[in-house]
């Protein structure tokens, strides 16, 4: 692998899986996606959405990274957001016991490395009271215009799709799909028409 740049104000976003179990192998991302846009979204529209899907948010938090004074140990002591994020979301969480299909969704700056994203989804299904056969994804996505240092977390659970229109596009298709971020009380999203293909 490479080291690459990515161009100014595009969304990165890695899809995946982590394991709902601790003993299954390490979660890992699908792919990396770029979009030109990272979408503010009404309050009211992601209410309408997840009215019409039977879908909610369970709980949503957010973190920063904070490095600690060690004492007389000489091992850095480093708080990362995403863990924080996802503390600080479990403190509020709803029960998900009922649900069988979660999604979590992880915004932060384009400092948000994929190991702690990874780690912090595993510990959320250890932490959350999830039912064995629920299908767990996440969405790992960065943009400079979040501060470096901080993350933010959305668990939506999906409901069975409703009466929601199939042929709905762009964020409100993205919503249906559980993919929303919660972050200052502001909702966001990206959306399939936005994928940046010339970067592909």
């Amino acid at each position: 692998g490479g080291v690459f740049k990515m161009p100014k104000e595009t969304p990165k976003k890695f899809p995946g899986e982590p394991p709902q179990k601790p003993e299954k192998a390490d979660a890992q991302p699908m792919e990396l996606l770029r979009y030109t846009a990272l979408n503010k979204v009404e309050e009211s529209t992601v209410k309408s959405v997840m009215d019409k899907t039977g879908s909610k948010i369970i709980c949503s938090g957010q973190g920063v990274e904070e490095y600690k004074n060690p004492g007389d140990s000489l091992d850095k002591i480093v708080i990362l957001a995403p863990t924080e994020a996802i503390k600080n979301a479990f403190a509020s969480a709803g029960p998900a016991i009922d649900s069988t299909s979660l999604v979590f969704n992880f915004l932060g700056g384009d400092d948000l490395m994929m190991g702690e994203v990874l780690d912090a989804a595993k510990e959320m299904v250890l932490m959350m009271d999830i039912a064995t056969k629920a299908k767990i994804s996440f969405n790992s996505l960065c943009h400079e215009s979040i501060p470096c240092g901080t993350c933010a977390v959305t668990v939506v659970s999906l409901g069975s799709g409703g009466d929601y229109d199939d042929g709905a596009n762009g964020v409100e298709k993205s919503i249906a799909a559980g993919e929303v971020y919660l972050r200052d009380g502001t909702y966001m999203t990206v959306q399939e028409s936005e994928i940046n293909t010339a970067l592909a």
